[in-house]
């Protein structure tokens, strides 16, 4: 609990990345969670009807989420390699995913509401704003390299999930 206590004050802004627990358990859990939101999105879709070509929904609802975190965590671990950090990123790692996934299942809670929808947007500031202080607390990088190398890692990262779990998604198979 005291973990949790301390992810929801770093999304607030009243803690530090170096405030957050140094405990790679915790760290693993986080990246591990981090992916499930991604899973049930895509289970989501196709249960509503959509037909993915090319695979079956288990492969393409297991395969994207966990080649997509262990690509993104290894692009985020690169990062620190390069500037000889490395005993900063599970705390980083732990506040940045940790973060990410409070806010993506905030942002799953805000979908089911009818009218909150814009609140998703809120979210994803937040989400943003996790990113951007990860990266100037812990990397010492500015703000807007700070936010290229996020949006570049997950680029990436989506780049080789979709490689490898190729989702083929046409007009003729959309739901109606």
């Amino acid at each position: 609990m005291i973990i949790l206590n301390q992810l929801v004050q770093f999304i607030l802004h009243r803690r530090q990345v170096k405030d957050i627990e140094y405990n790679p358990n915790i760290c693993a859990l986080a990246i591990i969670g981090d992916a499930l939101p991604l899973f049930f999105f895509i289970s989501l879709v196709n249960r509503n009807g959509l037909e993915l070509e090319g695979a079956t929904i288990n492969h393409i609802s297991l395969g994207i989420p966990i080649v997509y975190s262990v690509i993104f965590t290894a692009l985020f671990y690169s990062f620190f390699a390069a500037k000889q950090l490395q005993t900063r990123f599970i705390q980083a790692a732990t506040a940045f995913f940790g973060a990410s996934l409070i806010l993506s299942l905030a942002n799953v809670l805000i979908a089911q509401i009818p009218g909150l929808g814009i609140l998703g947007f809120v979210v994803l500031g937040l989400k943003i704003s996790c990113a951007i202080r990860v990266a100037t607390e812990s990397l010492d990088y500015s703000v807007p390299r700070a936010l290229f190398s996020f949006i570049g890692i997950g680029m990436m990262a989506a780049l080789v999930a979709l490689t490898l779990f190729p989702v083929n998604i046409t007009e003729t198979n959309l739901p109606s």
